[in-house]
């Protein structure tokens, strides 16, 4: 095989993110993760804190837009950032990028640590642009379908929806890394849209995070404010997007 082949070849295969360069420093990485997660998180925590609610349509109506602008603001810091840091967002996409070695440990965990800095960044301001009140940043909870108390087949719909809906994201993500998919100037578009769709679908079952730093900030925030009860159900919206991510990580491979 020529070197053309083999250079052909290697483009289909795209082993590497085609957006984040390897000429960028660390904290350059550092930076563009915290950022772009504190924008994210802060649309997600504040679109319900600063919208009126009044009845069961204003809710519905904060929920498709909550889930319209995170999808929008996701895809401009793609566009914004990917260059630098290949524009995760998310440690539910960060881990299995390292686990398939698409980025090493280092970078793993300077990543983990700016988007959980970054949530609490973006989440703080929702505060303090809601005069102060951090009472209500919108953290994930478990709602009971019928009104009662929350049973076990609340927490199992809750723990399966985030894993299937982080699944579908961190899979379209994953597939904007092959080149022979050629996403080019669209990959931004394709993402913000999937995450807008998945958002809607987990909305009113578990908040549709997908996003273990944007449960993380708003919960712990909360629990300093007497509000516990995001806390209590945290571990499973840090885990359940965690599992999603990785599967949806290693089954790409059967694509690339």
């Amino acid at each position: 095989m020529d070197s053309s082949n083999q250079s052909e070849e290697q483009v289909l295969k795209g082993d590497d993110i085609p957006t984040a360069t390897n000429n960028i420093s660390l904290i350059q990485k550092f930076v563009a993760e915290l950022i772009g997660t504190a924008f994210l998180v802060f649309i997600v925590t504040g679109i319900p804190v600063f919208s009126i609610r009044e009845d069961d349509y204003y809710e519905n109506v904060v929920s498709y837009n909550g889930c319209f602008e995170a999808a929008f603001v996701l895809a401009s810091m793609i566009y914004v950032f990917g260059r630098i840091s290949g524009a995760h967002f998310n440690p539910a996409v960060t881990i299995p990028m390292f686990l398939r070695k698409k980025i090493t440990l280092i970078e793993c965990a300077f990543y983990i640590s700016a988007q959980i800095v970054g949530a609490f960044i973006g989440s703080i301001f929702v505060g303090l642009c809601n005069r102060g009140n951090f009472d209500n940043l919108a953290g994930n909870t478990i709602e009971s379908v019928d009104g009662d108390d929350i049973n076990g087949w609340d927490i199992f719909s809750c723990f399966f929806i985030e894993v299937i809906l982080t699944f579908g994201l961190v899979f379209v993500i994953f597939a904007s890394t092959i080149k022979a998919n050629n996403f080019g100037n669209l990959t931004g578009l394709v993402v913000g849209i999937s995450l807008y769709f998945l958002g809607i679908a987990g909305s009113h079952v578990s908040g549709g995070s997908l996003n273990p730093a944007r449960s993380i900030a708003p919960a712990i925030i909360m629990a300093f404010k007497g509000k516990t009860r995001p806390l209590k159900h945290l571990v499973l919206y840090i885990i359940a997007p965690i599992i999603g991510g990785i599967a949806a990580g290693y089954l790409n491979i059967l694509f690339e």
